[in-house]
């Protein structure tokens, strides 16, 4: 379900939240025209759990990293989210969720070097980190 569009402002995205969530269809992705639809549409998909590089346990490790590296976005009032009742990151993080998620998109087009650095899990960061070494 696509809930919310992602507006670039200079160097940073910033999400705007639809009043009720659109499926994903082709025609939907078809408005996007030549633009990635990862970049202009915030998605909402089912966790996919152990198949997800993000996933530890019995938790969202990306939320988490979100949470505990971002900065708040730059918001008054959290965003009106229709899905925040079935939203994992929500559910796991609370509010301090809500108060990033205006900030991420799927693919960014200009993220920042801590955006890239909290968006690849941490056993990943440090492999990387290794080869770069070697």
């Amino acid at each position: 379900m696509v809930f919310g569009v992602v507006f670039y402002k200079g160097d940073h995205s910033e999400v705007h939240y639809l009043t009720q969530p659109v499926p994903v269809t082709h025609e939907l992705l078809g408005l996007t025209g030549n633009v990635p639809p990862a970049t202009v549409l915030r998605v909402a998909a089912p966790c996919a759990q152990q198949q997800c590089i993000h996933f530890s346990g019995e938790t969202c490790s990306l939320a988490a990293r979100i949470v505990k590296r971002l900065g708040e976005a730059d918001i008054e009032h959290l965003p009106a989210c229709s899905l925040r009742k079935n939203c994992l990151w929500f559910d796991q993080e609370g509010i301090a969720a809500c108060r990033r998620c205006p900030q991420i998109s799927t693919w960014n087009m200009h993220p920042t070097q801590l955006l890239t650095e909290v968006s690849v899990p941490t056993g990943i960061s440090k492999q990387l980190s290794r080869r770069r070494s070697v």
